[in-house]
C-alpha cells in the first residue's frame, strides 16, 4: 500500500491539437509513472508519449473509447510529458484532449490492467498481487454536465473541459483478493463512460524503505541552543518526523519535537548529548539516526599581559593598546597604517593551562576600513620560539569574530601554566 508521491496538476483546458505538452515538478528517478490520457474524439486510433528525459520508455496498459492509460517502471525524471495523437492512418490528428500524470515509490510495478465501458454504476475489477497494494482507476465521459465519484477510493485528478471529463482515484490493495472500484452517478442523467483500472504491486515491503539523516555532529557551549534537522527518504512520500533526547535522559528540550528542522536547549550543563530523530509513515518500518551534540562549558577571557610592539597602530576610544584590546567593545580599538604589508602587533598573553589536546583559540574581530582587500596571520611563541603559524584569514568589511586556531601538536612541548606570545601580522591593499 502507498500513496501517490506527486500528481500534476490537470490544467484547466482541453487543447484541440495534435498533442499538448503537460509540465509539473520534477519526478525522482527510479519512481513509477503512470499517465491517464482522455481524448474527445473516436477518430483518435492511437497516442505515444513523449517526455523532457529523451529516454523513457512508456508502455500502453489499457485504451478505451476516449481514455488512455500509461506506465513507466523505474523512470528518469521528468518535467514534461507530450502525447501525440494519430488516427487510423498514423497520420496526425487534432482532438481536444488531457493528460494527468501520478508519480508512485520506488519500487512499484505494473500488475494486470483491465477496462470497461458501460453506464455507471460501473467498475474494471482487477486482481492485486499477493501481498496487496495499490488499484489506480481512471474514468472518462464526452460530457461535462455529469459528476462521477469512484466507491471507496481517493479521488487525484478531475477535468471537466470541451465536452469531455477525465478522472483518477486510487484504492489500497490488502492482498490478492480482486478488486473493482465502481464509478457512480452523483448528478445528471445516465450516459456511457469508459473505465481502466490497474494494479500496483510495491515490491521491497512496501517501496524503497523509509530512512531518515540529521548530518554532521555538532558542537556548542553552555547557555546556547542547537539548531537540528532531520531530512526523511525512502517510504512513500508522506513521512513525519519526532525528536527524542536519548541521553542524558531529562537533559533538554525541544522547542517542537514532532518537527523535521527544531531547536534543542541542554539544561544538563556540560556534556554528551544524543538526539535522536525518527521518521515513521503507515505501512513502513520506521527509521532513525542519531546526531551527538557535545556541549562544553562556556570559555572565559584570557587576557593580554603584556603589549611587546604596536607600531604603525593608533589607538581609538581607550587609554592605551591594551586597554582597547583587553575588552569587547566595538567603540574601542586600535587603526593600522594605510595599505599595511605584514605589518606585526606583539602581545603576551596572561598564563594558561590547556588539557592535552586541547588547540589554542583566539578570536580578533577585526574590519576593513577603505582597503580592498586585507588579511592577517597568526603566529604564536614561546619566547623567541615560533611554535606555530596560522593559515591567512580574510579580514571582513564589517566587525566579525575571525578565531585563529593553533593545534595541539603546536605545544606538545610546553610545560604548563605557559604565557604564550601571539603576533599577528597584518595586509591590506
Amino acid at each position: 500500500m502507498a500513496a501517490p508521491i506527486q500528481v500534476w496538476a490537470p490544467g484547466t483546458s482541453a487543447p484541440n491539437t495534435t498533442g499538448s505538452t503537460r509540465s509539473g515538478s520534477e519526478t525522482t528517478a527510479g519512481n513509477l509513472l503512470l499517465v491517464a490520457v482522455g481524448a474527445r474524439d473516436t477518430l483518435v486510433d492511437d497516442i505515444t508519449l513523449t517526455d523532457s528525459s529523451g529516454t523513457n520508455v512508456w508502455t500502453l496498459l489499457k485504451k478505451e473509447p476516449y481514455a488512455w492509460l500509461f506506465g513507466c517502471e523505474d523512470a528518469d525524471p521528468v518535467t514534461t510529458v507530450t502525447p501525440f495523437l494519430v488516427d487510423a492512418a498514423d497520420a496526425p490528428y487534432a482532438a481536444a484532449h488531457m493528460l494527468f500524470l501520478s508519480e508512485w515509490p520506488a519500487g512499484s510495478v505494473v500488475g494486470s490492467a483491465t477496462s470497461t465501458t458501460g453506464a455507471p454504476p460501473v467498475g474494471s475489477e482487477v486482481t492485486p498481487a499477493a501481498e496487496g497494494g495499490t488499484v489506480v482507476t481512471m474514468l472518462t465521459a464526452a460530457v461535462t454536465n455529469r459528476t462521477f465519484a469512484a466507491t471507496g477510493c481517493t479521488e487525484l485528478q478531475t477535468l471537466k473541459a470541451a465536452q469531455l471529463t477525465t478522472m483518477t482515484a486510487y484504492i489500497d490493495a490488502a492482498d490478492d483478493t480482486p478488486l473493482s472500484p465502481d464509478w457512480t452517478l452523483v448528478a445528471g442523467s445516465s450516459t456511457v463512460v469508459s473505465v481502466i483500472s490497474v494494479a500496483l504491486a510495491h515490491t521491497g515491503g512496501g517501496t524503497t524503505p523509509l530512512g531518515v539523516t540529521v548530518g554532521s555532529d555538532q558542537s556548542i557551549y553552555v547557555g546556547q541552543t542547537a539548531t537540528v534537522t532531520a531530512v526523511p527518504s525512502g517510504g512513500g512520500g508522506a513521512a513525519t518526523v519526532a525528536w527524542t533526547l536519548v541521553s542524558p535522559v531529562g537533559g533538554g528540550t525541544f522547542a517542537n519535537s514532532n518537527l523535521p528542522s527544531t531547536t534543542f536547549t541542554p539544561t544538563a550543563g556540560a556534556a554528551t548529548y544524543v538526539l535522536r530523530a525518527i521518521a515513521s509513515e503507515a505501512g513502513f518500518t520506521n527509521a532513525q539516526d542519531d546526531l551527538t551534540l557535545t556541549v562544553s562549558a562556556a570559555p572565559t577571557y584570557h587576557l593580554i599581559a603584556t603589549v611587546n610592539d604596536s607600531t604603525g597602530f593608533t589607538v581609538f576610544g581607550a587609554v592605551d593598546v591594551k586597554s582597547a584590546l583587553s575588552d569587547t567593545s566595538q567603540a574601542t580599538g586600535i587603526t593600522s597604517t594605510g595599505s599595511p604589508t605584514s605589518l606585526p602587533l606583539d602581545v603576551t598573553m596572561d598564563p594558561i593551562t590547556l588539557a592535552p589536546g586541547q588547540p589554542y583559540v583566539i578570536d580578533v574581530e577585526p574590519r576593513k576600513t577603505d582597503a580592498a582587500t586585507g588579511t592577517f596571520i597568526g603566529k604564536l611563541y614561546n619566547g623567541s620560539t615560533l611554535l606555530g603559524t596560522t593559515s591567512a584569514a580574510n579580514i571582513p568589511n564589517a566587525y566579525g569574530v575571525v578565531p585563529l586556531t593553533w593545534p595541539a601538536a603546536d605545544f606538545d612541548e610546553v610545560t604548563f601554566p605557559f604565557q604564550f606570545r601571539v603576533v599577528t601580522e597584518w595586509t591590506a591593499a
